[in-house]
């Protein structure tokens, strides 16, 4: 599970984003203002669990939880007065985000989510001074970086209640670790302890190598580079789920494509588009894929992808509406996302490949809505919405599985 980004705009008119499956939405429910008028969820898991934050009057941000709609909670602050958000949520309750410290800078912190008021940092690697979160499993594992004070990065990892610090080595032929980025951890691992792990180091040239990282002896991570297809200049991996891993290569002239190893030795299947440039959003346990292309006017173009039969599919945008974008999948086939309607709204969406797109609409009275993410299931869907104001925005939670 890759981590969504930590610094939000609450701007609903850039564009949130969200979705639902064949069984009839129920309606989108205000989680409530825990910390300030304007909040956003930026993630939800299989409970209906929604973490996000909320700015204040004051400009600063706060992070919140809420078990319920209506129920949101302030996390607490590793300073009090000082910015928190909390940008994601696993299965087991773990909270994972970033609080400002007491030299004002920003470092990894864990809560849970049935006591809220305790936070805990996540420790650095000897010689580091703070962290970085950049994903986690739905287990609880979290994986990031530990930063020195000059900034120079050491790909790290944390076991599902724990806070200290275990290294991910580099060990590859013209690799080293300094400024390696893990990218996301497998939530389908044999040992969830011990979870696969994909990320990027910087390689001998200059450019990107994607890496994977697999439990190795006696509790340490071995890793090993995973192989580029022909012709490809070089590649980024940004998801592992099921052991599928997820990336985007650069053909140079040909332009960049979506990616997909099927396994760590083999090289990867390429997303045929044409001449036309493709990029993946997310991947979920059953090989479908999320991104978008760009037709030959140069407009994006929403995909859903089937990389077990190698089948494109392109996402339109539900009735009225135009320029939709994807923004998440859920294992039950469940895609989520934005459109602008032909009153000038954005919108969120659900679209499924039986069903296709529709209109998700806002809370009530608001006019713009977004989806931000999908629990691993894909029956809740968490992002923003106006609301009958006008002027706030706020969290919600939308079971997409309701009966």
């Amino acid at each position: 599970m890759t981590v969504p980004a930590f610094y939000f705009p609450l701007v609903l008119t850039g564009g949130l984003m969200l979705a639902s499956s064949m069984a009839q939405a129920g309606p989108m429910q205000d989680i409530g203002t825990a910390s300030g008028p304007q909040c956003a969820g930026l993630d939800v898991n299989n409970s209906g669990y929604v973490v996000g934050a909320c700015a204040e009057a004051n400009g600063s941000a706060s992070g919140f939880v809420a078990l319920a709609p209506g129920s949101a909670v302030d996390l607490a602050h590793l300073v009090d007065g000082r910015n928190c958000v909390a940008g994601a949520i696993t299965n087991v309750g773990r909270l994972v985000g970033w609080c400002m410290n007491s030299n004002s800078l920003p470092t990894g912190v864990v809560w849970n989510a049935t006591a809220p008021t305790t936070v805990q940092a996540l420790q650095a690697l000897a010689g580091g001074v703070r962290t970085k979160v950049t994903a986690l499993s739905q287990s609880g594992a979290v994986a990031g970086v530990s930063l020195n004070a000059d900034n120079t990065a050491l790909p790290a990892m944390w076991r599902n209640n724990e806070t200290t610090a275990r290294t991910l080595p580099a060990g590859l032929l013209g690799l080293v670790a300094t400024n390696c980025v893990p990218a996301d951890v497998d939530d389908h691992s044999v040992n969830p302890t011990m979870p696969n792990i994909v990320g990027n180091c910087p390689g001998s040239s200059g450019r990107p190598q994607p890496v994977l990282w697999s439990p190795g002896l006696l509790g340490t991570y071995a890793s090993a580079a995973l192989p580029l297809p022909a012709d490809a200049l070089h590649c980024r991996a940004s998801q592992v789920v099921n052991s599928r891993i997820l990336g985007h290569c650069d053909f140079g002239a040909q332009g960049g494509h979506a990616v997909l190893w099927s396994n760590p030795a083999s090289a990867p299947l390429v997303l045929s588009t044409g001449a036309q440039r493709s990029s993946a959003k997310t991947l979920n346990a059953n090989g479908r894929v999320i991104g978008k292309y760009s037709n030959t006017n140069g407009d994006p173009v929403p995909f859903h992808w089937d990389t077990t039969t190698n089948v494109r599919t392109d996402i339109p945008a539900p009735t009225g509406g135009m320029h939709a974008s994807v923004s998440d999948i859920g294992d039950n086939g469940n895609v989520v996302g934005s459109s602008e309607m032909g009153d000038g709204t954005r919108h969120a969406f659900k679209w499924t490949l039986a069903g296709g797109s529709v209109d998700l609409g806002t809370l009530p009275g608001g006019k713009n809505s977004g989806a931000i993410a999908l629990s691993q299931d894909g029956c809740y869907l968490t992002g923003g919405s106006e609301t009958g104001s006008g002027q706030d925005t706020h969290a919600f939670v939308q079971n997409l599985c309701a009966p």
